[in-house]
């Protein structure tokens, strides 16, 4: 990963859990998950790259995280 793509992900991971209160240790469960990748990437198709340049990569992937965290909570 290159250092700008994990400064990146250290910031959306913030986002996560500053905006959705996701504990630490879950957030470094999904960012290893393979059904997450999957998952995430279906959703970025959807989302149009003028929307990721407006929002900011780390808030859309920080968004992404609690996305998939509370869908998979409700799930349990």
């Amino acid at each position: 990963m290159s250092k700008k793509s994990g400064q990146m992900m250290s910031d959306a991971m913030g986002y996560a859990q500053r905006f959705g209160r996701i504990p630490q240790a879950e957030l470094d469960k999904i960012l290893v998950d393979p059904e997450f990748m999957a998952w995430s990437q279906e959703k970025l198709k959807v989302i149009s790259s003028d929307q990721i340049k407006a929002q900011g990569e780390a808030r859309i992937f920080g968004q992404l995280f609690i996305d998939y965290y509370r869908e998979r909570k409700t799930q349990d």
